[in-house]
């Protein structure tokens, strides 16, 4: 079965008083892929460390335009809802099968179009995010 989870609902969470919050996003994403936060930690981490960017120059302006740009950001909400509606019947439509996987939208850390990550039902049943079946 095709699971889909739209996890950037409440984004606004991630500031306090018009400041992005680095522990907020590490609960955030502890809440949504329980144990995956080092993928997009070590990966800024390694692109800070090689001097070229900087998380006040390069990183916090991308995460301030995801908060300022309300709009926006509900227009990708409702275009990967859009796209991924009735996605696992035409998978079967298409491919004659289901397949088992959860496609998630969510709030990285500029660290490009995401990760493939193994995950169990049971860090998913905890997710109190919207949730597609």
């Amino acid at each position: 079965m095709l699971k889909i989870i739209n996890a950037v609902e409440g984004f606004e969470k991630l500031y306090l008083d018009g400041n992005f919050k680095l522990e907020f996003w590490n609960a955030y994403m502890d809440g949504i892929l329980p144990n995956h936060k080092s993928l997009f930690l070590d990966n800024m981490n390694q692109t800070i460390a090689a001097g070229i960017y900087t998380f006040e120059k390069d990183y916090l302006p991308v995460l301030n335009a995801v908060l300022v740009n309300r709009e926006k950001r509900i227009k990708a909400i409702e275009s990967f809802l859009r796209v991924t509606e009735n996605l696992d019947e035409k998978i079967v439509q298409t491919f004659g099968k289901s397949i088992d996987a959860t496609i998630m939208l969510y709030v990285g850390l500029c660290n490009g179009a995401g990760w493939v990550v193994k995950l169990g039902l049971a860090e998913l049943s905890k997710n109190p995010i919207t949730t597609r079946v």
